[in-house]
């Protein structure tokens, strides 16, 4: 999520405007920050809470399939932000016009707040059960993560980055290790029984709450790039940036939970669904080295919350373009601030609280990006056809009402298809969640002939 600043690194603490990210020229493909912040451990909870759905075999299939899916959107969304320069909700602009753009905005915002609240908790959590006479608590880690992503916020986006970038070599070094020390219990899980296609969908949405959550933000990484950057390269580096980090945990997370079914003590570390505990358990063979391992793990959080800290505070400003004399800095301590207590606060819960979140995240992305990419591929066609004179000028950009009709659609009618803990629609009961599939087909289909009549009887945009 490159930033925007006076001089040709961003940070956060600049009271900069929106619309554009300088352009870098030195700035390519092989600097991407997206490369490295996904690589943390939070993929892996993921994979932990459906083992006893689907079984170790089925759950790395189901990975794999829609990773490998789920990854294209936001990579080929990554693209434009070289040749147009644009931050992803001022692009948004471009399609649910100026005032309709807070819309996604707003549900960005909402997004990467409860991201930040679930990846403090796992954190917290983790770094708590380092100790084990339990004498740090969730609360206390949770605090200490806090303060950690508040400092990199000080430091300013490189900082983050290259947090980020130092952080990405020992997380995968420490999965090795763990794969090593906790080699001899890695048996043969238990049978759980043919996995229902209703089970398989509903991971999937889980899978997809995670990977297209990118797409959101894809933009803020890339806008500072240079303009010649060949477009193959950065597409292929951020699917692979994001597919492998999110893949290669998940799988983690489906091998660990499937090793601790057959394992008291793996079982008593995951205990009410704490991860760090199922970690430390997994290093504890290590002694004081796996100890490490697993502060390790938990700091590795930190850039992932501080740049999503980041596109709150971008989101917000575009929500509230007044907030953008607000030094950003500012908001990411209010932000945090804010974080702090509702994480303790839903910690008791984190595993029911993970599951419904990840499903409700991936309907709404699923309109937003089908809305876009639509937009680009049917009606723009080109990167000359976005006038970016325009970025901050209601009457001149597209009124959004073809945006918002088409999201209001794909969401109402991905409702009924949601089939999660909290809610099972009536088709979802025959078909399983395929909530975030109709809402991104439904919205596309919408969003041609209701745009085709705006730019009709509207003209703009």
């Amino acid at each position: 999520m490159a930033g925007v600043a006076p001089s040709s690194e961003p940070t956060l603490q600049d009271t900069h405007e929106l619309e554009k990210g300088p352009v870098d020229s030195e700035k390519g493909v092989d600097n991407l920050e997206a490369h490295s912040e996904s690589i943390h451990v939070k993929p892996t909870s993921a994979a932990l809470i459906y083992e006893k759905l689907l079984g170790y075999g089925v759950e790395i299939r189901v990975i794999l399939f829609f990773n490998l899916i789920c990854a294209i959107p936001p990579a080929y969304i990554a693209i434009w932000g070289p040749k147009l320069a644009l931050r992803q909700m001022i692009h948004a602009r471009y399609s649910f016009g100026y005032f309709g753009a807070a819309v996604p905005a707003l549900l960005n915002a909402l997004t990467f707040i409860g991201f930040t609240i679930l990846a403090i908790i796992l954190g917290g959590q983790t770094l708590a059960s380092v100790r084990d006479d339990k004498s740090l608590s969730s609360s206390v880690g949770i605090v200490i993560i806090s303060l950690i992503t508040l400092l990199l916020c000080l430091c300013g986006y490189k900082s983050i980055s290259w947090f980020g970038r130092a952080m990405s070599i020992p997380m995968c070094i420490s999965m090795v290790i763990a794969l090593g020390v906790g080699g001899s219990k890695l048996e043969d899980p238990p049978t759980v029984g043919p996995a229902s296609v209703a089970s398989v969908l509903t991971f999937a949405s889980a899978i997809a709450g995670f990977t297209l959550s990118v797409g959101p933000l894809c933009m803020d990484f890339t806008c500072s790039m240079k303009p010649q950057t060949s477009s193959w390269r950065l597409f292929l580096a951020m699917y692979s940036g994001v597919f492998t980090s999110y893949a290669a945990f998940m799988w983690f997370g489906a091998i660990l939970a499937a090793a601790s079914l057959v394992n008291p003590d793996w079982q008593e570390g995951y205990a009410n669904g704490n991860v760090g505990g199922l970690l430390a358990a997994v290093y504890r063979p290590a002694g004081a080295f796996g100890k490490i391992l697993v502060a390790l793990l938990s700091l590795s959080l930190g850039s992932g919350i501080a740049a999503s800290v980041y596109s709150v505070s971008l989101s917000t400003q575009t929500l509230l373009p007044v907030l953008r004399h607000i030094p950003r800095i500012v908001l990411s301590a209010c932000i945090i601030a804010a974080a702090i207590p509702l994480s303790i606060l839903a910690s008791p819960k984190f595993q029911e609280t993970w599951t419904n979140f990840l499903a409700l995240i991936a309907s709404w992305v699923s309109v937003f990006l089908a809305i876009i990419i639509v937009e680009h591929l049917v009606f723009r066609r080109s990167y000359s056809a976005y006038n970016l004179s325009q970025w901050d000028s209601p009457g001149k950009l597209p009124t959004g009402i073809s945006a918002l009709v088409a999201g209001g659609v794909g969401v109402g009618l991905a409702v009924p298809c949601i089939n999660q803990a909290w809610y099972v629609g009536p088709i979802a009961e025959h078909t399983g969640d395929i909530g975030f599939i109709v809402a991104f087909v439904a919205s596309a289909l919408v969003y041609v002939p209701t745009r085709v009549m705006e730019r009709k009887f509207v003209g703009r945009g």
